[in-house]
Order: C-alpha cells, then sequence, then structure tokens
C-alpha cells in the first residue's frame, strides 16, 4: 500500500503488479518492465520477445467514462487506417481493446446465498457449493462486489473481530485477483457505502413489513454498531486491511 494521499486517485501500481496483470491480461512474461513519465495516467516501457510496448494504467475517475475511452480507441484506429501513425493497440487475451476493473456482478453474494451441496458436482472444489439469487446481479465495478461480500460477512461477526473476519474474506479474494491502488484507496469507502445500503433497505424493509423478521433484524442489530465504529474508529479497519492489501501488490 502506498502513502499517497486517500483522495488522490492517480495510478501509483508498483512494477510488480504491473507485471501480473500482463500475465493476467495478455498471459505474457516481460523481459523488462521501465517506469516512464505520466501526467495523470501511469505508463511502462515492457519489453517482451525483443519486441517493446506502452502499457498504460489509467483510473476510471469523474468526468472519464468507459465510453469516452472506447471513443478514443475508434478514433485512434480511424486515423491509422487512413495513413496516420498513431498507437497500435494490442488485443488483450479476450479480444478486448482495453481492460477495465468491471463487468458482471453478483451484489448480494453473503452466507445465505451460498449453498453447501451434499453431493458434489464435479471433484473441483467448486464442485460443491451453489450460488442463488441474482435478483441484484448488474454491470458495475468488481471492487463494489467484494466490498458488499466483505461487508456482509463482517455483519455476521461481533463488534470485536468483524474487522478481522472482513479481512479474511478479502484476503481470499486477493488469492484470485489482485487489485488496483484505486480500488484500494476506495475500498474503506465502499465497504461503508455497502453498509450503508443494506442497513438503509433493511430498516425500511422492517417497517413496511410491520412485523418482526429475523433476517432484518440480525442485520441491524450487527450493522449499526459496526458501522459507527468504522465511522469513529476508522484506523482500526485502516490497520487490519492494509496489511492484507499488501499481497495485492
Amino acid at each position: 500500500m502506498t502513502t499517497k494521499d486517500r483522495n488522490d486517485i492517480t495510478p501509483d501500481n508498483s512494477v510488480d503488479f504491473v507485471e501480473q496483470k500482463l500475465r493476467d491480461i495478455f498471459d505474457v512474461v516481460p523481459v523488462s518492465i521501465q517506469p516512464l513519465k505520466g501526467h495523470v495516467d501511469q505508463n511502462f516501457l515492457v519489453e517482451i520477445d525483443n519486441a517493446k510496448f506502452v502499457f498504460k494504467l489509467k483510473e476510471m475517475k469523474e468526468g472519464i467514462f468507459i465510453e469516452e475511452f472506447k471513443s478514443q480507441i475508434r478514433f485512434m484506429m480511424f486515423l491509422n487506417g487512413n495513413g496516420f501513425v498513431t498507437p497500435t493497440i494490442i488485443p488483450t487475451l479476450n479480444g478486448q481493446m482495453y481492460h477495465q476493473e468491471g463487468g458482471i456482478i453478483h451484489a448480494d453474494f453473503h452466507d445465505s446465498n451460498i449453498i453447501l451441496l451434499s453431493q458434489p458436482r464435479h471433484k473441483d472444489p467448486k464442485g460443491k457449493y451453489g450460488i442463488i439469487d441474482y435478483g441484484e446481479t448488474i454491470a458495475s465495478l468488481f471492487l463494489f462486489d467484494v466490498a458488499i461480500t466483505v461487508s456482509y460477512f463482517m455483519m455476521i461477526s461481533t463488534l470485536d473481530d468483524f474487522i478481522e473476519r472482513g479481512a479474511c474474506v478479502l484476503a481470499g479474494y486477493l488469492s484470485k485477483r489482485s487489485m488496483s491502488t484505486g480500488e484500494k484507496k476506495a475500498f474503506f469507502v465502499c465497504v461503508c457505502a455497502a453498509y450503508c445500503r443494506e442497513l438503509v433497505l433493511c430498516n425500511k424493509d422492517f417497517h413496511v413489513q410491520g412485523r418482526q423478521n429475523e433476517y432484518l433484524m440480525t442485520s441491524m442489530a450487527t450493522g449499526w454498531p459496526q458501522l459507527k465504529k468504522l465511522r469513529t474508529h476508522p484506523e482500526e479497519f485502516h490497520a487490519v486491511f492494509e496489511k492484507v492489501l499488501d499481497i495485492g501488490e
């Protein structure tokens, strides 16, 4: 985790992070990676099999949306097709002209939506589990999905250990997918937002239903005190989670 201001969303990723992304996105092992100067993005000179490329990292911040980025790519391709010299975009493994930190997310992934099967479908560990409830599924950032998931597993924990429990969930996630610097910086805010979303919806449903609901009562009973602790003592969250987030570097 870098020591930069949390509000600074300029990319600040390490060479190791870039190397891992090159493996994940392009399935290549670079010979060398050298940082280059950049303004609001981060650039690296990458050498692969005696060829050199520029690997660009850009945060999707306010005022810069994915459709605008697509327009930039289309414009470069148009100019290139008409004889002008422009950067050549190298497609990713899945044939895309860019890689973004988002896609289809479940948005409601918690213990009640994970089913342990009595008879596994196949030998792969994933065959032991089933996932249900796709009513919240949406195209969004992967960051939101993991923040929602972490918040849910924190809510079913006690006030004494909910931060550590959430960190364990994140550690498992990071064993399968690394997070960008921008995602790490926004993670705490997204977890708090996930708490707010769940608690506000639970409060609404509780009053609308006008009756005792064990599911709603459980979330509200643990969620509000935990959210208050996150608000009044955020340093406790950062002290635990930043150790875990460093794993993703």
